[in-house]
């Protein structure tokens, strides 16, 4: 079967505009991100990695606050 790629992506991006929420994948690993979408940020706050496709839904196994976090590791909040 033939998977509709361009219609999920146009979904997808209609997905995201209507909730400012931006799918991302880490650099280094590919490993996908939620982030805000004006700001490429974290959302309200806090970090939401580690998403995964789960049977019939996506689930998120590590949210986290960026301080809480080694600050000589690669999630260190910038300074504004």
């Amino acid at each position: 079967m033939e998977k509709d790629v361009e219609g999920f992506l146009k979904e997808l991006t209609n997905l995201s505009l209507s909730y400012g929420i931006i799918v991302r994948g880490c650099g280094c690993c590919g490993s996908p991100y939620l982030t805000d979408q004006e700001s490429e940020e974290e959302l309200n706050g806090l970090n939401y990695d580690g998403l995964t496709w789960t049977d019939d839904h996506y689930e998120i196994s590590d949210v986290y606050k960026t301080e809480d976090v080694n600050p000589t590791g690669p999630f260190v909040r910038k300074e504004e």
